[in-house]
């Protein structure tokens, strides 16, 4: 049976459009596992159903006061009758009270926040996918709440994993200049960053202006741009934000969610503060050297932001490090993890990225994985950092990353030969072993693997003889015992997985 998400949120001219991305960047995960997700909502602007409707969510309306203690009844009682694994709750007008009554009737809640604005925290999970999240946020909460905090939880949607492999190439000059203020953009910056725009002494400059449904300046700032100096376009509520940001070689934007956005894709940014609770974040990527602030929006100087743009076309070295930082900060598997949360105990697996060289290495030289190894020396760093490169490049090698609760516990690695038979390599880390992960994480690294390389015959796996534990977790994984070699100190056994089996 198909587990149900139902996610409570809402969308406005006042509250933007950013509680609905991202939950629907959550819905997207919990589809891809399989799951059936309903969006319930009292106030969903029809622009943004589109987005339902592509992935087959249903949108149901719901009548009462949002936030309200009858829309918190209403929300649960809704849960109820479609059986729900999970309630997903995310805005500023869900209070205390509000999570208390769905717990009351024994659902299971995650509750997104972004500067602990509740008074107490009943939730089974709080989501803050913000840097500056921290544990002090939420003093008043109760035993069983698990907080997921930082940006390696950061809600991406598919139209942004696409680009996960993409690498951007930093150009001497920023030619390419994006400006975007969410989906309303009630101080209309955009317009004050535009006629900033024309102060810039660079004529030649393409600028894409992203503007949303709610924004209701559009027509002015549309007529503004006709006859302006610099060569603009403007979209409006588009659905391919991804590729625009791809196409752009620096951006200019508010510092609320889109800011995860941009340094996933490794634009260099330029951040206005357009409300209170973007300060901390802001402020965290300004320190991680993955964006710049120029300032509050409301006190903009257009002299001094004008400067700012120039000096920022011009320095490459400046983009180059905020492009790097920012795909550093933002992975991509943000999604994924709190799927993995709701879904499979916190267990998540991940192809493996350049940042985890050093604690593969780490895990390769403990003593006890040494011990089993077929070669038992230690192995210098140095060799370690040329192997892995050269792993990462070749199409026939895959290292899968296992996660537990967002933390890495373990790896496994497909190296396929000539003949499309593939050796594999398995270690749980030593901080995760006597979990019980092994099995796991064989058996699902397995699946990962072939959904991805269906050309494979067989799977070879080679183990020390005294590794009594890997043999039964390869025995229970459906390998079975082809033979035995002795070598110099001791001997293999050689296990085969039958894919077609």
């Amino acid at each position: 049976m198909r587990k149900i998400l139902l996610v409570r949120t809402d969308a406005s001219t006042q509250i933007g459009t950013g509680h609905v991305m991202r939950c629907l960047a959550l819905a997207q995960a919990w589809l891809d596992e399989g799951g059936r997700v309903v969006f319930l909502s009292s106030n969903f602007p029809a622009g943004l159903l589109p987005h339902l409707q592509e992935d087959g969510i249903r949108l149901c309306d719901l009548s009462a006061v949002p936030g309200s203690p009858q829309d918190a009844v209403e929300c649960a009682k809704f849960a109820q009758e479609i059986g729900a694994s999970w309630i997903i709750v995310d805005g500023y007008h869900f209070n205390a009270d509000y999570q208390k009554v769905i717990k009351d009737q024994n659902l299971r809640l995650l509750f997104l926040d972004d500067y602990g604005h509740a008074d107490h925290y009943h939730a089974d999970m709080v989501l803050n996918q913000n840097c500056c999240a921290s544990e002090e946020f939420y003093p008043h909460k109760e035993s069983h709440t698990q907080l997921l905090l930082g940006p390696k939880y950061v809600l991406l949607r598919r139209e942004f994993l696409r680009w996960r492999e993409w690498r951007r190439t930093i150009s001497e000059k920023a030619a390419r200049i994006l400006v975007t203020f969410g989906g309303s953009d009630t101080q209309n910056v955009t317009m004050k960053v535009i006629q900033v725009l024309e102060r810039v002494k660079h004529s030649d400059l393409q600028v894409e202006i992203v503007v949303g449904a709610g924004n209701r300046c559009r027509d002015s700032i549309q007529e503004y741009v006709v006859n302006a100096k610099q060569n603009y376009e403007l979209l409006c509520s588009i659905d391919t934000m991804a590729e625009v940001m791809a196409w752009a070689d620096m951006a200019i934007s508010a510092a609320g969610g889109t800011c995860w956005e941009l340094a996933f894709l490794g634009v260099p940014s330029l951040l206005l503060l357009t409300a209170e609770n973007q300060n901390g974040n802001a402020q965290y990527m300004e320190e991680s050297h993955a964006a710049k602030i120029i300032g509050r929006a409301a006190d903009l100087e257009l002299h001094d932001l004008a400067q700012a743009i120039e000096s920022f076309v011009q320095n490459e070295e400046v983009r180059k490090i905020m492009s790097e930082k920012g795909r550093q900060l933002v992975d991509g598997f943000g999604a994924s993890r709190v799927s993995a949360a709701l879904m499979k105990e916190g267990l998540f697996l991940r192809p493996a990225m350049p940042t985890d060289c050093c604690i593969l290495w780490e895990w390769a030289n403990d003593p006890v994985t040494r011990a089993m190894a077929i070669n038992k020396n230690p192995i210098p760093l140095a060799d370690h950092v040329r192997w892995f490169e050269q792993k990462m490049k070749n199409a026939q090698s895959v290292i899968l990353i296992l996660e537990h609760d967002a933390v890495p516990a373990g790896q496994i690695r497909f190296d396929i030969g000539e003949d499309q038979t593939t050796e594999i390599d398995i270690a749980v880390a030593p901080s995760h072993r006597g979990r019980s992960l092994g099995t796991w994480l064989l058996r699902e690294g397995i699946r990962y693997f072939l959904s991805f390389n269906q050309s494979v015959k067989t799977i070879l796996g080679r183990i020390r003889e005294e590794n009594q534990s890997s043999q039964r977790i390869f025995e229970k994984s459906g390998f079975m015992w082809e033979k035995s070699e002795f070598i110099e100190d001791g001997v293999l056994r050689y296990y085969n997985y039958n894919v077609n089996q």
